[in-house]
């Protein structure tokens, strides 16, 4: 069978993710071409996360889709750079690992449902179901009502999220979708060993004996990183503990940044405004005291609640949403509102007063059920493949009527 994975962005987990999607159609036997941004060829992005692709995945730079953080001029980028591919190349199983835009560019985009609906199968998964938050305003209603329509015109099309809270927490306020909606594990997979504390610190250049509150990838207001700087700056924690951000720094993180110099140039904040590799990644993970996991308004998952389990690092985390909900369900760590005066006073209690620590045993139940190969599993469990029997599903794929 001809598989298209269709992924046009290549900033954050996204390339990542599409991978372990591709890998799971190669494994089967399955012939897969993999479209990515034109953009991220050579990039540090595409070196990193597709070093591991499955030989019988053939990638394919030809997508040309600005990046956008707009959900109607986004999605109609993508729909129509989708419609171009399937004009163009074989195909008889298409994926698409972040469809949340795309699922929005369908309302407008005729012949690409035409195309969805003569394939054998498509996969959308969606990873930003805001329908299923509470407190929303009037735009995103509207949103609803369009995502509605949208999921209804795509009928023909296999629908799952990674939020479980989405899906668990939520479903009231997701069953206005009217669709079936499967939940699917974000795959991860536990290295055979952890590292020790001190030989992380070693192999990133960090003091032995600081405690060190950490936060690390793309550093910006989605993972509230300007929050942070200033609940650190506000914590009264100069001199008793460092901040570590490691990672690409957004430009209203750097104005925060600079507006707190003092503490950058006293050594307080550690700032290292790069691409991370996977290597420097578990380092850190294992060389802090505290993982951030603020994402003050994040509708959906963050894999960094999945790395500090891994590591036995403890979470301060916003208490909204999958994130929160997350932390509390498995004994992550702490999940206060996304204020300053909250966050300052629970870094303050971490550092000066008991330190909190994870729940070993939910972390490793939360490790268990996020796996490569329980993503694979699900995605690939319907009889569509010929590959899997319905009765081979695991029993964590759980679908939702809603």
């Amino acid at each position: 069978m001809r598989v298209i994975v269709y992924e046009p962005k290549f900033v954050g987990h996204f390339l990542g993710f599409a991978s372990y999607a591709a890998n799971a159609y190669a494994r089967r036997g399955h012939s897969v071409r993999m479209t990515v941004g034109r953009e991220a060829g050579n990039t540090p992005q595409a070196v990193e996360k597709l070093a591991t692709l499955h030989p019988g995945v053939d990638v394919e730079y030809c997508l040309d889709v600005p990046i956008c953080h707009q959900k109607r001029p986004g999605g109609r980028q993508e729909a129509e750079a989708l419609e171009a591919i399937l004009d163009t190349r074989e195909c008889d199983q298409l994926v698409v690992p972040s469809a949340d835009f795309l699922l929005h560019g369908l309302l407008g985009n005729r012949r690409l449902r035409r195309q969805l609906r003569a394939l054998s199968g498509s996969d959308l998964i969606l990873h930003n179901i805001f329908q299923a938050y509470p407190g929303r305003g009037k735009r995103e209603r509207v949103y609803l009502l369009a995502d509605m329509l949208a999921l209804d015109l795509a009928a023909s099309s296999r629908i799952y999220t990674v939020d479980p809270f989405a899906v668990r927490a939520s479903g009231p306020r997701l069953s206005f979708l009217g669709r079936s909606i499967t939940e699917i594990p974000h795959p991860f997979d536990q290295p055979e060993s952890n590292l020790d504390k001190q030989q992380a610190r070693a192999a990133l250049g960090l003091s032995a004996d600081d405690c060190l509150i950490g936060s690390i990838g793309d550093l910006g207001v989605r993972k509230g990183t300007e929050l942070l700087i200033r609940s650190f700056a506000g914590s009264g924690l100069r001199g008793k503990a460092r901040l570590l951000l490691f990672g690409l720094v957004s430009p209203s993180a750097r104005q925060t940044l600079e507006e707190h110099a003092e503490l950058v140039d006293d050594g307080s904040i550690i700032v290292r405004d790069e691409f991370v590799s996977d290597q420097d990644f578990r380092h850190f993970c294992h060389a802090i005291d505290l993982m951030w996991a603020g994402y003050p308004n994040h509708v959906g998952i963050s894999s960094i609640l999945l790395h500090a389990a891994n590591a036995g690092t403890p979470v301060l985390a916003s208490e909204f949403g999958s994130v929160g909900w997350m932390t509390q369900e498995y004994g992550l760590g702490r999940a206060v509102p996304p204020t300053d005066a909250a966050m300052s006073a629970a870094l303050a209690q971490f550092v000066e007063g008991e330190r909190w620590s994870i729940s070993a045993d939910d972390a490793q139940r939360l490790m268990e059920s996020h796996t490569t190969r329980r993503f694979e599993e699900v995605l690939l469990r319907r009889d569509h493949l010929g590959q899997l029997s319905p009765t081979s599903a695991p029993e964590a794929a759980r679908e939702y009527r809603l």
